[in-house]
């Protein structure tokens, strides 16, 4: 190839007139850089963008969860990852050997996402349904997300579900109820309605013990109720 040999001599430090090589040829000047080449080749770390990672709660939001809003939905998504030792209170609640999310969590969650949604601390929950339960097997991981609808004069509808990340389209219904912001006087007024209605003590042993004979196991975090 004879322009591969004029390249060739050139690159031996030839004088090469190029106008004169190339003037048989159909060819057009381009410019190159002016400074010189170092010939070295740079590859980027390999990344696979398609793996599947699990989509972890922010820091210190295990409970309240990441709070997911767009302009195209009405609802406002809260979302977490449980797993049978995430938050730990969870591993600590066994019913027949099986990890299930207690009821109490959906109830502290939803308290949290209540005063972070309505910006004040004391709200109403009310027609509070638990559908079914979540259970959670050593190793399982579940995406959680709470659903919280439009604001429909001062009530907010709301579903707490859940799905396996290898199974997003399997959605399970776990509680479903109406929260509303209350005034913080009428809050204190009905635990003081309640706490005349139970006048009557009850033995905290004596509750552990028919926990125990239902065979659901409670573990330490559990134990720190003093009275009943």
């Amino acid at each position: 190839d004879f322009l591969g040999c004029v390249g060739r001599l050139f690159s031996l430090g030839c004088a090469v007139d190029f106008g004169q090589a190339a003037a048989s040829r159909p060819a057009r000047r381009i410019p190159l850089p002016s400074y010189p080449w170092q010939h070295k080749v740079y590859w980027i770390d390999g990344v696979d963008f398609f793996e599947k990672r699990p989509v972890a709660a922010a820091a210190g939001d295990s409970v309240l969860g990441r709070r997911w809003r767009s302009p195209r939905i009405a609802e406002t998504v809260y979302e977490t990852v449980l797993s049978a030792d995430q938050p730990s209170l969870i591993g600590e609640h066994r019913v027949l050997g099986q990890v299930i999310t207690p009821g109490a969590f959906y109830l502290q969650q939803l308290l949290l996402q209540a005063e972070d949604h309505l910006g004040s601390p004391a709200c109403e929950l009310s027609d509070v349904l638990f559908a079914q339960p979540m259970k959670l097997n050593d190793g399982e991981t579940r995406v959680t997300q709470t659903v919280l609808g439009a604001d429909e004069g001062g009530a907010v509808a709301f579903e707490v579900c859940s799905f396996s990340e290898s199974a997003p389209a399997e959605v399970s219904s776990h509680v479903t109820g109406t929260l509303r912001r209350a005034q913080a006087a009428a809050a204190t007024n009905l635990l003081a309605e309640i706490q005349k209605r139970c006048r009557e003590p009850q033995s905290v042993d004596t509750h552990r013990a028919a926990m125990a004979a239902m065979r659901i196991d409670l573990g330490s975090q559990f134990n720190r109720v003093t009275g009943i």
